[in-house]
């Protein structure tokens, strides 16, 4: 007659390789999070929200601007050149148009907007009064034109 052979059974993980996986899961996470970071795209959103109300408020001053003989004084406010104010658009923004009389030749639309670490990014299109021409400028923002 046989004896039973006593054997543990193999069925199951050790406990290293347990934690093997819950490291390897823990670093994938981190990994993740980083390049995803929601902060980072809520500020990217807001900043092409941002473009495109300061871009059609500068298209509507380029029209403005053009069929006008004295667009100094008559493009310098957002019912003039026939734009409803978007401040507001998003949360927290607010956007003007700066006449010639402070910058000289050209009127800009000006875009403004406090990040999530307390600065101030602006984004902005001048028009040329003599040429019309364009010119994009930003400030302190996490995007670029």
């Amino acid at each position: 007659m046989k004896l039973p052979h006593n054997r543990i059974s193999s069925r199951g993980f050790t406990l290293i390789e347990l934690l093997v996986v819950v490291v390897v899961l823990g670093i994938l996470v981190g990994v993740v999070i980083v390049v995803i970071n929601p902060n980072v795209q809520q500020e990217k959103a807001k900043e092409g929200v941002i473009k495109g109300n300061v871009d059609k408020i500068g298209q509507a001053l380029i029209g403005c601007v053009s069929s006008q003989l004295s667009p100094a004084t008559t493009c310098d406010t957002f019912t003039k050149i026939g734009v409803i104010d978007p401040s507001g658009s998003p949360d927290g923004s607010t956007y003007q148009i700066i006449p010639p009389a402070v910058l000289g030749t050209s009127i800009q639309a000006l875009g403004t907007y406090t990040q999530s670490d307390g600065s101030i990014c602006g984004l902005g299109i001048n028009v040329d009064l003599i040429t019309f021409h364009t010119n994009r400028t930003t400030s302190n923002c996490h995007t670029s034109w």
